[in-house]
């Protein structure tokens, strides 16, 4: 199976849907707000190992703000002072390493 992101903008400039042909997330959906708190915990647990990762780094990355995950896709939120030139690259590192096990350069990258 070929690794796949497909990257899809939104009419709100600081939102970015990641979509991705391999399962990240056991629960049809979540939705996580910087600060991670304690009471995510229980909200990590329903995504699953790989989403709990997945969510933990993005948020790790400066600008997120708050994330979506559904099984096939990531939803980002970016802050204001942020722009996606500069954090795209981040939040695709860490979908290529957190899914897929490798990283940017064995993963084919398409935006809508």
């Amino acid at each position: 199976m070929n690794r796949l992101i497909r990257v899809e903008s939104h009419p709100n400039s600081r939102v970015r849907d990641f979509h991705i042909n391999r399962v990240v997330s056991q629960s049809v959906i979540e939705h996580f707000m910087r600060p991670l708190r304690d009471s995510s915990e229980s909200y990590l647990t329903k995504v699953g190992d790989p989403g709990a990762e997945v969510v933990r780094s993005l948020m790790r990355l400066p600008g997120v703000t708050e994330i979506f995950i559904k099984p096939y896709v990531v939803g980002v939120h970016i802050s204001d002072v942020h722009d996606w030139d500069s954090l795209e690259p981040s939040v695709l590192r860490v979908l290529c390493t957190k899914v897929f096990g490798t990283d940017l350069n064995d993963v084919q990258i398409e935006h809508k």
